[in-house]
Parts: C-alpha cells; structure tokens; sequence
C-alpha cells in the first residue's frame, strides 16, 4: 500500500472507530496497518480492544503478543504466545513467533523446542530453520 493509501486507510478506520468503537475489524485492521509501520505500541490498544470483544481472536492474539514483544512487554507477549499455541497448537507460526522471543531471551533450549515443534508442522518451514540457524551460530 503506498503512503498516501495507508494515510487514507488509517484515518478512516480511525472514523469508524469514533462512530462505532466497538467495530473489531476495524480495530485489527487499523492495527495490522500500524504493525506494517513499526507503530507497536500504538497498535497494542487496537489488539486489546479485539480481544476484550472477541477474546477467541488468535490472529489479534498473536498480533498483540508481537506488538508487545516489540515494545519490550516481553513476560505478557510469552504469555499470550503459550495460550495461542495451548489454543491451536498445530500454528506453526505461533511456535516460531514464541522461539524467536525466547531466543532472544537468551533461552535456547526452549526456543529450539519451539522451533522443532514449528518443522514438525510444517517440516522445512524457513522461517523454522532460519531460527535453528541463528541457535547455532549463538554462543
């Protein structure tokens, strides 16, 4: 989407949202769009208000684990990765998502397992093997 479309985008969900702040796709869109930007913390509330109206929501879940590992809320992002993947445990990028935040976490024995677990579902997933790769390039 080119600028000036993500400008036009954003200010009309943000209309919606004045009419009708209960309009979850509205929210989770206006969020993705601000994900897309690098805008974390400003997507967290859109994803909060989508889970607080339709708290089964494992894309805004997922999304909102992301936002918040970005914005270094990482114990609540771990938390809402482990109910994603208890929720749908064959979400392979749930597993990658969870292993690259415990990688960096310093923590290389659980974010192998996560990834091992991510290649069991989808077995020579890059994003998977990229992750093993950095494990084994760490000290």
């Amino acid at each position: 989407m080119h600028q000036g479309d993500q400008a036009q985008a954003k200010h009309e969900y943000e209309v919606a949202l004045t009419l009708e702040p209960k309009l979850s796709p509205a929210h989770f869109n206006l969020a993705t769009l601000l994900l897309g930007n690098d805008e974390f913390a400003a997507a967290v509330p859109h994803l909060r208000a989508v889970l607080q109206l339709r708290p089964d929501d494992g894309p805004a879940r997922l999304a909102l684990a992301h936002a918040l590992a970005q914005t270094n809320h990482v114990d609540e992002a771990l938390q809402l990765y482990e109910r994603a993947i208890a929720e749908q445990p064959n979400d392979a990028r749930a597993h990658v998502m969870l292993a690259d935040v415990l990688r960096t976490q310093g923590k290389a024995s659980q974010a192998r397992v996560q990834y091992l677990e991510a290649l069991r579902v989808l077995p020579d997933w890059p994003p998977a093997r990229e992750g093993l790769s950095q494990l084994a390039k760490s000290p």
